[in-house]
Order: structure tokens, then sequence, then C-alpha cells
């Protein structure tokens, strides 16, 4: 039963809470109407020695799990940044030591996706070649199972090619904005250890 009516002496309750209509009381235990309230637990000199906050509604709950969230990929970003900042100042000297960097990742991404390219012709030229003979037999008559399985074979090659060309041009296209912000942030830094310098060379 509780104890957390106004008769009950505050000085040997065990906590202190307030109800849904705003009346304090004290008491031994809390009514489970009353324990998503924020509450006190009391010693035995009536001191409080916690606090318990309101219970979160769902909301409140859900909104407390995306702010996490949100801190959370903020630290793994700074974090990120960090361990990059240090990577292009221990790496690079120059701008052009940056860009010459990513000037022969992109030529080489370049390379794989001309030999692909030139891949895909050979394998075109030759489907077309079979697609015309397999139709010269299919008009005489002839059934050719193994030119047929050929045809699908050289379809699912020249398909991977098309796939392959396709995610390099898309990694080319990352690695371009990637270069631009290291280029830039490359030069932020500098400058930063320009101005950090000077600075310290002040009387």
């Amino acid at each position: 039963m509780c104890l957390g009516l106004a008769a009950v002496d505050a000085d040997s309750a065990t906590y202190k809470w307030t109800d849904e209509q705003g009346r304090m009381h004290y008491g031994d235990t809390i009514p489970p109407a009353d324990i998503h309230h924020p509450y006190e637990q009391l010693d035995k000199q009536g001191l409080v020695n916690n606090r318990v906050d309101a219970a979160l509604s769902p909301k409140e709950r859900a909104e407390q799990r995306q702010r996490a969230q949100e801190e959370a990929t903020a630290q793994e970003e700074a974090r990120r940044n960090a361990i990059r900042d240090q990577y292009l100042i221990e790496t690079y000297q120059t701008r052009d030591q940056v860009e010459a960097d990513y000037d022969a990742k992109l030529a080489s991404i370049d390379s794989s996706i001309t030999l692909a390219i030139s891949v895909l012709e050979k394998l075109t030229t030759r489907h077309g070649a079979l697609v015309r003979r397999a139709a010269e037999h299919e008009r005489g008559g002839e059934v050719t199972p193994k030119l047929e399985q050929e045809i699908r074979d050289i379809d699912q090659q020249m398909e991977h090619q098309r796939d392959y060309i396709e995610a390099r041009r898309s990694e080319r296209l990352a690695l371009e904005e990637t270069a631009g912000q290291d280029i830039a942030r490359f030069e932020q830094l500098q400058a930063e250890l320009r101005l950090e310098a000077a600075r310290n060379r002040e009387p």
C-alpha cells in the first residue's frame, strides 16, 4: 500500500514524488501510476541521496536515440577527418605533389577503362559474327546447340565488361571529387601551419 499521502511523516519516508496533479507525496513505495514521474530517494534523515528523472515517452526515446546516433556519426566523421588531415600533412609538401598523386591514380583507372572498352568491342564483333552464323544454320534447318551456348557465354562476358566499365567510371568520378576536396584541404592546412609558424616567431 502506498504511504505517500499527507498523513505520512516525511522524515520516515523512502521516496518523494509528485503525482499527475502536481501534488507532492512521501512514502516507502511509489504507486505504479506515478512511477514514470521524476522522484527522489531519501536517506534515514530525510535527505535526498538520489534523483531519478521522469521516464521518457516513446517519442522522446526515439528523439534521444536519433541525437545519440547523430553525435556518434559526427564524432566518427571528425575522427576520420583528423586522420586524413594527418595523412595529407605527413605525405605531401606541395599542392603539385597532391595533384600528381591523384593524376596517377586517375590515369590508372583510365587505362583499365580503355582496356575494358577494347575487350568489349572485340566481344561485340565476335558476338555479331556468331549470331549471323547461327542465323545461316537456322535457315538451313540445322540445330546448333554449341553455337548458341557460345553466343550466351559471350553475352555474359559483354555484360560483365559493361558493368566493369560503369563501375570504374563511377570510381573515377568519386576519385575526382576526393582529389578536389583533398587539394583544397591541403592548401587550408598549409595556410594554418604558416599562420601558426608566423605567430610563434612573434616576440
